[in-house]
This record gives C-alpha cells, structure tokens and sequence, in this order.
C-alpha cells in the first residue's frame, strides 16, 4: 500500500496542480479498508498551500466537491478510477465517471480525463483516497449481491 500511496501523490499534484494536504480518517475508517494513508485533498478554489500542510477540519467542508477512489485486485495495484461530483454538502453525487486500466496511475489517457472531468466541474475541492478501497468489479453486476468477487481473492471477507 505504501508504494501505491507514493504513486498516488505525484499522480494527483499533476491533474490537480497542487501539493495535496493529507487529511487523517478516522479509526473507524481505517478498519473499514478506507485506505491505510488517508485521503488527499486540495482545495481548488485557493491559492496552493505549503507542501505538508495537513487539511485544517474546515476545510473539510468544501462544496462542489470532487471525490475520487481506486480500486484494484489487491491493495497495491490501481486498475479503477472512481471520480464523482458532488454540488451541494447535501445528497447524492450528480456525476460519476469510471475509467478502467491495467494501471490507472500510469495511464495518461486517464489521467487527462480526470483532469478533464475536474475542469469540467469547476469544483472548490477534490480528495481521493491514498490507495486501493476494494475490487474493481461491481457487486450485483459483475459478481451477485451480498458475496465476495470470485475473481479479486485478496479481497475475500474484507470489503
């Protein structure tokens, strides 16, 4: 997870063209696979801020905001890019775009896309998550509701 982490950093500096801050998750997040390292966000709508500032907690609740996670077979291997647009603190995301590679971080076809979709969007914030959150396939689509995905076993009984 650490070596998917330190690709995920430089990846988001470059559609974003910001140093991230770090934001911590909870204990309770944590356990839930959210991703061992936290999250990084920026703020979009700002002046960029010093490397290694963490996210003060209002700056949390920024909006529009773009969320983005990556899912993989195994939490060291990014092969989905989830990212939605969310326009009010309150209710469902009104976009959501997925892009699928054998490695999402190295792809530059989804790297401008996301790029793209984050222009497109005019956001004030963005955070994606530090690393893998579970199984590129879908439950209830490509495996059925409720089971583990037959195809990603380090997955089994985690997500």
């Amino acid at each position: 997870m650490a070596d998917l982490y330190r690709r995920i950093v430089p990846w988001f500096r470059a559609i974003t063209s910001r140093e991230p801050m770090e934001v911590e998750l909870s204990p309770l997040a944590r356990t839930e696979r959210m991703a061992s390292k936290g999250l990084l966000f920026a703020r979009l709508d700002r002046p960029a801020v010093p490397k290694g500032r963490r996210a003060p907690k209002k700056d949390l609740g920024v909006s529009p905001l773009i969320t983005g996670a990556f899912y993989g077979p195994s939490d060291g291997q990014a092969t989905k890019l989830v990212l939605s647009f969310i326009p009010s603190p309150v209710g469902d995301a009104a976009t959501i775009e997925r892009w699928l590679a054998e490695d999402v971080l190295a792809d530059d076809r989804v790297s401008e896309q996301a790029r793209l979709f984050l222009h497109a969007h005019a956001a004030a914030g963005i955070t994606v998550t530090g690393g893998t959150v579970g199984c590129p396939h879908e439950e209830g689509t490509d495996y059925p509701d409720g089971g583990d995905c037959p195809r990603c076993p380090f997955w089994k009984g985690k997500q």
